[in-house]
């Protein structure tokens, strides 16, 4: 018996009418391909290999069994939260063999900033490195999805300073002396910052009514920076499956408030009231012991909704990005980079943000389009004679423009910093001022005009000014020309104070004199520092111009010395600001900050990332990326990055360079000579421990010594994260049962900064790929088609969706998007799937009552005989578990959903279902069709449930919980043959589901009718040939027996019937 579509009947009718075999058409919903043997007939005994074993384990009910009405998804989740962390469902097994090394699943997990509350954004990209997981451990792999989390650096630094309304005081010294007092000191101080939010927030504290001074000095149930970081692992762990709203620690029995109000009303109370106050002062060590305390209690408040949100993580291996283990490692990681010569330290140009007042990398800058201006500036050309012809407001009768040339520049506020004029060595316009001097409109500093191939002739006037610096082209321009350094901006990226024009001499040559050009900097070596007196023919004129920018802002001083030049001219009359051309731009914005980046000459650490470009460059071309598309974003970074990394900030949260230097007898460092940690006594805090030969009295004294003041970059920790799953412990070769890592899932934005940086770090230490995959995420979008994102102000938490639709709800959305495509957040998809989790449990009620009402022992599946109808069934499900199988493995886990969701709805439910009830109605009982339909039904379902479990796993595991033991999460993935041998039909019978409704609906009709009011005697049944096989197993026969109440109902085919359709003759 055959299955086949209607455009093949008349060809497979004719080939099995000649084997004497007949043909069957199934009115259910299949798209796949299914090669189908010769399947016996009815009589024939069947076998399929016993999938699993039913016997219901002894185990506590869920909620949702103990009362059938609905599916309370609150309990549920809760109970299961409990029931996988109980029974360590998730634990990733410590196994060393061979063999099982090669079945272990290694996902290098993202770990998320601690800088506030997750948002749909985090949940997206979560839940798709979840249901690759999921399906793993399903398929029997060890599969190790840890957690971690980013809480050092800048962005956890800012919060804290924000949440408590302080701001740190460098003057301040908590680390007076050995560690152990200094904790001391800084617990106290943070209780007293604590105690002061409390007092303003809430003016009548929680346990100290009468009394609102802040607490004495004692040792908080906060540890210290180490020791609090090593125990929020187990914290996390322990609390994860619990969703309740409980607090992180609080204060010790010396506090006069608990911590648990502190954080209730710290995050609800309004903050109005802090605006009116200053910010409290804290020292360097009271502000690590606050990050510490916020980003424990942040990082309770994640653990909690990634538990509910089902993350399959092994909250065991969580691990914190300022914890000693991973502190240990990234300064290992240093020190390794610096023995190998990959690091060096050196002043250099340096992108720097006003508003952090730290340098930053080149991989953390953005584009954003902002207003601005070219403004058109004439500069002077100074006479062959080294006398200036065109002096502003004289009249010599001279023609004052043939003297000038044009430059057309969108930072007229950097003319104090000029220190050249480049024009193209082929462009005829300007040829000839090359070698000639020209005087800088306002301040007349005297610059040379030098030819460079890197001007675009096309932009602008064709002339551009060098500044130092205005942008990335003119740091190149600055090293390759040898320029001279004058920097006007100070670290808060304001018009510096101690800027200073005196007066330049001029050589008969009309070049400048060699003894008054500044010092020029060895091309790729340090840069001058203070190099602040410039030189002008002018210098009064200069420094009154100049005065009028001291101390302002970028934005504030462009706009006051564009006002100044619009009252100047030139000899002729000629005007100094010619026009001003409004243009919109993209100016280079570091990601978290809000004005435009600039270039200031800081002391800064560096990993020489240039000299590996090209072994990057091969190396990731081994990466398998998911989507494909994506590796373009990789190469186009590694093909543009012209910087080095600079991995130094200076900020006073995370992890501390392991690096000291000795003073001089002045007591200023020489950093010629620094002193490094070596590897077995780290982690250190150089502000803390002392280097070897000194003792903590030659802190910072003459002849003594004094700590690095910068931290490391976020990235410079995060980049480590394959080797902290690892175990690497910075001397031995990490654990090769975890390294290299399986997969890495991140969204596409950190592309240039996170998955560069591991790489380059994997390579640079272990000279392979960290990852075998790497699987990109998209943006969710906001209805604007915003990208959701805290900084823009249009995230929608999770919580509320969580309450109101189910985990497994928002999972489906999540779940249904493919890779690497930003998706606009839908709340209807989210209601979509809780239909299906709605669905779903119907389903396995019906499913449940129907197999109990069989009474038919289905313990041992492979010794029930199948129905061809049956069996059929049985056949498409195991298509549908290949082709679902093969999407995973591809990673194309939305098609998986798509496919498994629409053969439920539609072959499942819609077709399957309706045409098996009948077969288990009272009035029409065979054992063997009983027993048939109740083992696939049972069969078919539960495989169902295997496949939408990496997807909703709460419900799954509730489905499965009712009739196997254990847990779905676990081997528990249907293993199918390959196709049978045999003639090889499509079959596609979705157009048969129609055809049966029809059957099904004059039924009923009939049922209605006069003339079947009266019992019969006799009613026949007429159909087409290749129907009447569906007609006898469908439960056709028992729904006319019903319907007619005739004494005997018999099948008969006809060929002038169509198929799909029937008569019935009674009498």
């Amino acid at each position: 018996m055959f299955a086949v579509t209607r455009t093949s009947q008349m060809h497979c009718h004719s080939l099995l009418s000649a084997q004497g075999r007949r043909v069957l058409a199934l009115p259910f919903p299949v798209q796949a391909r299914c090669v189908l043997p010769s399947l016996p007939l009815v009589s024939d005994r069947i076998r399929l290999p016993c999938r699993h074993v039913f016997v219901q384990a002894p185990r506590g009910e869920s909620p949702s069994q103990q009362s059938l009405k609905h599916f309370d998804h609150r309990l549920a989740e809760q109970h299961w939260a409990e029931f996988w962390e109980r029974e360590q469902v998730y634990r990733f097994p410590e196994e060393s063999d061979a063999e099982s090394a090669q079945q272990r699943f290694v996902v290098d997990t993202p770990p998320p900033t601690v800088s506030g509350s997750l948002h749909m954004g985090h949940i997206f990209s979560y839940t798709h490195a979840d249901v690759i997981a999921r399906y793993r451990r399903q398929r029997g792999a060890r599969v190790l999805l840890p957690m971690g989390y980013d809480d050092n650096g800048l962005p956890t630094e800012r919060r804290a300073l924000d949440y408590y309304h302080a701001t740190v005081d460098p003057s301040l010294s908590a680390f007076a002396s050995a560690s152990a007092s200094s904790a001391l000191s800084a617990q106290a101080e943070a209780d007293r910052v604590e105690h002061a939010l409390l007092s303003v927030l809430s003016p009548v504290p929680s346990k100290d009514k009468a009394s609102p001074s802040p607490p004495p000095a004692s040792s908080s149930s906060s540890s210290s920076s180490s020791s609090s970081s090593s125990s929020s692992s187990s914290s996390s762990s322990s609390s994860s499956s619990s969703f309740s709203s409980s607090s992180s620690s609080s204060c010790s029995s010396t506090c006069s408030f608990s911590r648990a109000e502190l954080h209730r009303v710290a995050d609800t109370a309004s903050r109005a009231p802090l605006k009116k106050l200053a910010r409290t002062a804290i020292s360097r060590a009271g502000l690590a012991e606050l990050c510490e305390r916020l980003a424990a209690h942040d990082e309770h408040a994640f653990a909690q909704l990634w538990s509910r949100l089902g993350f399959s993580a092994d909250w065991s291996r969580t691990y914190r990005t300022s914890d000693p283990r991973c502190q240990r490692i990234a300064q290992a990681s240093f020190v390794h980079l610096l023995q190998q010569g990959d690091v060096d330290h050196r002043e250099a140009p340096t992108l720097w943000d006003g508003d952090f007042q730290t340098a930053v990398a080149q991989a953390e800058l953005e584009d954003r389009q902002m207003p601005g201006a070219y403004h058109h500036l004439r500069f002077e050309l100074l006479a062959e004679d080294g006398v200036s012809r065109a002096v502003a407001h004289s009249n010599d009768g001279l023609d004052g423009a043939a003297l000038t040339f044009t430059v057309a520049t969108t930072r007229p506020e950097l003319l104090p910093a000029c220190v050249a004029v480049v024009v193209a060595p082929d462009d005829r316009r300007f040829k000839h001022l090359i070698g000639r001097t020209a005087l800088t409109p306002g301040f007349m500093a005297p610059v040379p005009i030098m030819a460079s191939d890197d001007v675009d002739k096309e932009k602008g006037t064709g002339v551009v000014m060098v500044c130092t610096f205005g942008d990335q082209q003119d740091v190149k321009w600055w090293h390759s020309l040898k320029l001279p350094l004058r920097q006007v901006l100070n670290p808060f990226c304001k018009f510096a104070e101690q800027v200073h024009f005196v007066a330049a001499e001029l050589s008969a040559s009309s070049m400048l004199n060699s003894q008054q050009m500044d010092e020029l900097p060895v091309d790729g070596g340090e840069c001058p520092m203070n190099m602040n007196t410039f030189h002008s023919l002018n210098p009064d004129r200069a420094n009154e111009l100049y005065a009028q920018l001291r101390g302002k802002p970028v934005s504030i001083a462009r706009q006051t010395l564009v006002k100044l030049l619009d009252t100047m001219h030139l000899a002729g009359d000629v005007p100094v600001l010619e026009k001003v051309e409004p243009i919109e731009h993209a100016v280079k914005c570091f990601e978290r900050g809000k004005k435009p980046i600039e270039f200031l000459t800081t002391r800064q650490w560096f990993v020489k990332t240039q000299q590996h470009q090209e072994a990057m460059k091969e190396l990731c071309e081994g990466l398998d990326w998911k989507p494909p598309v994506m590796k373009r974003v990789l190469d186009a970074w590694i093909n543009g990055n012209k910087m080095e990394w600079c991995i130094s900030r200076q900020r006073f949260y995370g992890v501390p360079i392991p690096v000291w230097y000795r003073t001089n007898k002045d007591g200023n460092p020489v950093y010629d000579d620094p002193i490094i940690a070596s590897l077995d006594c780290l982690p250190v805090n150089p502000h803390i421990d002392c280097p070897p030969g000194f003792d903590p009295t030659q802190r910072d004294q003459p002849n003594g010594f004094t700590a690095e003041a910068d931290v490391f970059d976020t990235w410079f920790t995060s980049s480590m994260t394959p080797l902290v799953n690892a175990q690497w412990d910075g001397i031995q070769s990490p654990s090769l049962d975890l390294f290299p890592a399986n997969v890495r899932p991140q969204s596409h934005e950190i592309i240039r900064t996170w998955a560069f940086y591991t790489a380059l770090k994997s390579y640079l230490h272990c000279k392979q790929l960290p990852w075998e995959k790497i699987m990109i995420s998209g943006w969710v979008l906001d209805p604007q088609s915003q990208k959701m994102s805290k900084s823009v102000g249009n995230i929608i938490t999770p919580t509320p969706l969580l309450e109101k639709y189910s985990s497994d709800a928002v999972r489906y959305w999540a779940s249904s998007a493919q890779l690497g495509v930003d998706t606009r957040f839908d709340e209807g998809q989210i209601k979509v799937g809780k239909r299906l989790v709605t669905k779903l449990f119907n389903a396995g009620k019906l499913v449940r009552s129907l197999v109990k009402r069989s009474a038919v022992d289905i313990s041992s599946p492979g010794n029930i005989r199948l129905l061809p109808f049956d069996q059929c069934v049985r056949l498409e499900t195991d298509a549908l578990i290949r082709e679902v199988t093969t999407l995973h493995e591809e990673y194309a886990f939305a098609h998986a959903l798509q496919r498994t969701e629409k053969f439920f709805w539609k072959a499942f439910c819609d077709t399957y279902l309706e045409i098996l009830k009948p077969r288990f109605g009272d009035a029409f009982r065979n054992r063997d069709e009983l027993a048939s339909g109740a083992v696939v039904l049972d069969g078919v379902f539960h495989d169902l449930l295997v496949l939408f479990a990496p997807f909703t796993p709460y419900i799954a595991e509730e489905l499965h919980s009712w009739s196997r033991p254990g847990s779905i999460h676990r081997n528990s993935w249907p293993v199918v043959s390959d196709p049978l041998e045999g003639p090889v039909l499509v079959t596609d019978l979705l157009d048969h589901v129609i055809n049966f409704k029809a059957i099904m609906h004059q039924l009923d009709t009939k049922r209605k009718q006069e003339e079947f009011r009266e019992s019969l005697s006799f009613a026949q049944v007429q159909t087409h040939p290749q129907s009447e096989v569906l007609l006898q197993y469908s439960g056709v026969v028992p729904e006319v027996y019903m319907t007619t109440r005739a004494e005997n109902v018999m099948l008969s085919s006809s060929e002038d019937i169509p198929f799909g359709s029937f008569r019935i003759v009674g009498k």
